[in-house]
């Protein structure tokens, strides 16, 4: 079995990520890949390894929004004219 090697572009429309987001991880060595002549490559276990490793499969849907309180206006007491 021979191994599909991607390129940046491709590896990054696979994963559904910005091209610039999936070179800065790899330039940084955040995520598994190989330099070929000067370019990045990717085989699919470098991309199911990206999946999981930035990837959260949510098990249950993330809890309703809290909505912020009503504001109440201030009440101040009413000053009298009287000198």
């Amino acid at each position: 079995m021979t191994d599909v090697w991607l390129t940046l572009r491709e590896a990054a429309d696979r994963l559904g990520v910005s091209y610039e987001w999936l070179r800065l991880q790899a330039l940084t060595h955040k995520v598994p890949h190989r330099r070929i002549a000067r370019q990045y490559r990717f085989t699919d276990d470098d991309i199911a390894a990206i999946k999981a490793m930035h990837f959260v499969q949510a098990s249950e849907p993330p809890p309703e929004p809290v909505k912020p309180k009503r504001k109440t206006s201030r009440v101040y007491p009413k000053v009298s004219n009287d000198r």
